[in-house]
């Protein structure tokens, strides 16, 4: 059986029984983390204990399965609170931790960058990572484009991009936006047609 059963199974127990629910293994990992979380991150906002990070850690264990117990860990409170701001789409918060790590606690972390991954998916994730500060702005407002031209680009273009945005390049007519799809295509090898961008073509 499969150690997320045993949990269902150990709460179903203290439930019908008053046994002491989610003993063994699972019960050491939850506290392990409980004690963790408050080691790194403190009390909370809530002021919470640390025995009532572990109560909600069995939560997110039986809901979700013991993959979540990494995420709660090290994003801590904040990892709590995406899960219950993610909703049905919390086991997408939980997959994209266990594809990116550590990488992925800012983007679960900041509820900005949340919102724009539930809504843009992977991808958006992957610029986020990639792009601190300047993916933000560009998927808020140009989506899918924007995130699949933030992957095919280095940083520097990337700067770029959030410069054009800003000087109304990409809505100054109906088609600019496309610019973004040509971007995504063709990344850097754009910077060598400066042109496109509103200025000479120069060298880099």
């Amino acid at each position: 059986m499969r150690r997320t059963e045993w949990v269902v199974v150990g709460i179903v127990a203290a439930i019908l029984f008053g046994v002491p629910a989610l003993a063994g293994p699972t019960s050491a990992a939850i506290r392990e983390t409980a004690e963790y979380v408050m080691k790194k991150f403190g009390r909370g906002s809530a002021g919470q204990t640390v025995d009532e990070v572990a109560d909600a850690a069995t939560t997110v264990v039986a809901r979700y399965g013991d993959d979540a117990l990494p995420l709660v860990k090290n994003a801590g409170h904040r990892g709590f609170a995406a899960l219950d701001a993610a909703g049905d789409q919390a086991p997408d918060v939980i997959k994209l931790y266990a594809r990116k790590g550590n990488e992925a606690v800012r983007v679960i972390s900041e509820p900005k960058k949340l919102s724009i991954f539930l809504k843009h998916g992977d991808s958006a994730a992957d610029a986020l990572i990639k792009h601190p500060g300047v993916a933000d702005d560009l998927i808020a407002k140009f989506g899918d484009d924007a995130s699949g031209a933030l992957n095919s680009v280095s940083k520097r273009s990337a700067q770029r991009l959030g410069m054009l945005a800003d000087e109304g390049v990409l809505t100054a007519t109906p088609r600019s936006s496309e610019l973004l799809g040509v971007v995504g295509r063709y990344g850097d090898a754009m910077r060598r047609f400066r042109g496109v961008f509103g200025g000479p073509p120069t060298p880099d």
